[in-house]
């Protein structure tokens, strides 16, 4: 497994939450998975920058063959969809000067979410 991810929980390291959920760029998570595993608890989600390929988003550490930013929205999308979100955040974007294409990409992902959990049903 590689060390990026997208971290799908695991605030605060509270010993009745999930951990956090790992993908390697081969999308070898399965969605089911990850929804069983969290049971009923609330989810709080940290999405790490690193977990995208840098021509989607730029990160701190970038990672080659990453995930893409469909790739990730599915699976959060999912969660929203039938899960409690409590919180969220972003880290390890890395701005790059004269671009702003990672910022855009950060924020329109951030944008969705929201919009994905105050919609829902």
């Amino acid at each position: 497994m590689l060390a990026s991810v997208a971290q799908i929980l695991s605030p605060f390291q509270h010993p009745d939450l999930v951990d956090t959920f790992c993908t390697t760029s081969e999308n070898a998570y399965r969605m089911e998975d990850v929804l069983e595993e969290l049971a009923n608890h609330p989810v709080y989600i940290t999405i790490d920058a690193s977990v995208f390929d840098p021509s989607v988003i730029m990160s701190r550490r970038p990672e080659p063959m990453g995930l893409h930013y469909g790739q990730v929205l599915k699976l959060l999308k999912t969660v929203i969809r039938k899960k409690k979100v409590v919180g969220l955040d972003f880290v390890g974007l890395q701005p790059q000067d004269g671009e702003c294409f990672s910022e855009l990409g950060a924020a329109r992902l951030i944008y969705q979410i929201c919009c994905y959990n105050l919609t829902k049903k």
